[in-house]
């Protein structure tokens, strides 16, 4: 009897965390955040061409955001523009552009239907 306790519990638990994970990875699926680097075919090479100016970028945008330097992020942002027109070909820059207009456009959509914009920081003190 002890043991069929400890057997349904086990299966119970089990279940439970199978289904969890299931459903995160369907949430992933359909929504969440998009990663704009995964549809553009990069190379190996492409890959860390990117990975090493983001590091960079990340760390400028880091600072300016901390000393609330509006010219450094916008100075950070034109950096990362540049770089990535550097790296990534024609075909690949246009994706890229059309893919974080698309991103832009739904920032921040929230609510029924996604329409409307959600309040953040920035909107709460306007208020």
């Amino acid at each position: 009897m002890k043991y069929t306790k400890i057997i349904t519990s086990l299966l119970l638990a089990a279940a439970f965390m199978l289904s969890s994970s299931a459903m995160a990875a369907e949430k992933g699926k359909k929504g969440g955040r998009k990663n704009p680097f995964a549809e553009l075919g990069l190379s190996k090479d492409q890959q860390k061409q990117i990975q090493a100016l983001r590091k960079e970028v990340g760390a400028e945008q880091k600072k300016a955001r901390e000393a609330k330097d509006k010219d450094g992020m916008k100075a950070a942002q034109k950096k990362m523009q540049d770089g990535m027109a550097k790296i990534l070909s024609e075909e690949q820059a246009a994706k890229y552009k059309k893919i974080m207009a698309e991103m832009r456009k739904n920032r921040g959509a929230k609510g029924k239907g996604g329409k409307g914009k959600g309040k953040g920081k920035r909107d709460k003190k306007k208020d």
